[in-house]
């Protein structure tokens, strides 16, 4: 037996830049992934990569621009075997002047030593769905550069002490006492929260509780990726680990 997700975003951009956002190499390092590369057409691959982790490789077994993306994970060996690949299944449609762009991701086994990475696929495909619609929305065509910073579960406790979500809006206040603020996106207390960040000229800020491992990301686009320089040291050392090298 095995599970699904099923994931849904309108987006206000059109079935082309969709597209491509999803498609192009470059347009993956926006919202998704550090390092991208695609081969084109049936037959060619998708390689994503972030610092710190292996390459993700998955062949294209559906191209049809504009329309379907057919994609089959090759396996990893950082994950348990499986019989048969997971598949994400990717389709646009255009809808009242924007665009639906609709995911399957499938093939996970319903088995205990799944569930861990079932959930974190679940839960990071809404965050980064949500990062590529404010990408579009606000931040096309833009280049992205991106801070980042582990540490360990106990972590978020710390992180909580200094930052708060109330409404629709987070604040965060950094060790030196420099304020963040911003938009909520998604908050899902004691596992995620996305949300923008004024500072950073409608940045992104993001955390994770995933596995053992907390996990977060400051984000800029354009001319705000400078002020990352004086962000960078000081979200490290928020986070307790500097072990993972500047995006």
């Amino acid at each position: 037996m095995t599970r699904e997700h099923h994931h849904e975003i309108e987006i206000d951009a059109t079935a082309d830049q969709v597209w491509r956002a999803v498609t192009d190499g470059d347009e993956l390092t926006r919202w998704y992934a550090d390092q991208a590369e695609v081969t084109p057409g049936e037959g060619g691959t998708v390689t994503v990569g972030w610092e710190g982790t292996p390459e993700g490789v998955s062949r294209i077994d559906r191209w049809e621009p504009g329309r379907r993306l057919r994609l089959v994970d090759q396996p990893s060996d950082d994950f348990p075997p499986l019989d048969e690949p997971t598949v994400q299944e990717w389709t646009i449609e255009a809808r009242g002047g924007k665009t639906v762009l609709r995911l399957v991701h499938s093939g996970f086994p319903a088995t205990d030593d799944w569930d861990d990475i079932y959930d974190s696929t679940d839960h990071g495909w809404d965050v980064f769905l949500l990062i590529l619609r404010h990408y579009l929305e606000r931040h096309r065509g833009q280049p992205r550069r991106s801070a980042v910073a582990t540490g360990p579960a106990t972590a978020w406790d710390a992180i909580l002490s200094t930052h708060g979500v109330t409404g629709d809006r987070f604040t965060t206040t950094l060790p030196t006492g420099e304020a963040l603020s911003g938009e909520v996106l998604l908050h899902r207390p004691d596992k995620v929260l996305l949300a923008t960040v004024d500072q950073l000229d409608d940045g992104l800020v993001f955390v994770v509780l995933e596995m053992g491992v907390l996990w977060a990301s400051l984000a800029a686009y354009g001319p705000a990726r400078k002020r990352l320089d004086g962000l960078d040291g000081h979200w490290r050392s928020w986070m307790l680990d500097e072990r993972t090298p500047e995006r």
